[in-house]
């Protein structure tokens, strides 16, 4: 048990700093380049859906639209997870 409570100084252990590995410049640009493409997907997506939206007649058809589009997400999460159930199995 520590002697002293959790977030006082000075700490029993102090962490050594120079083990944490630190990431490379490319390793972080990779990681920048990656979370752009995803943010740029979802935000294509999003718009398109949104004109989509946009395009009904009434707010009674933007709400049904809006429902068809939850049901066809969680349709295709279902999917998706069956398929990864499938691969971890190893079919």
């Amino acid at each position: 048990m520590p002697s002293n409570p959790m977030g006082s100084w000075p700490v029993d252990t102090p962490l050594n700093l120079d083990a944490i590995e630190t990431e490379t410049d490319d390793d972080q640009g990779a990681m920048h380049v990656q979370r752009t493409k995803e943010e740029a997907r979802r935000h294509f997506v999003q718009g398109s859906i949104r004109e989509h939206l946009a395009e009904q007649p009434n707010p009674r058809a933007v709400r049904n639209c809006a429902r068809r589009y939850k049901t066809l997400l969680d349709h295709l999460a279902d999917d998706v997870i069956a398929a990864m159930k499938n691969t971890e199995i190893g079919q």
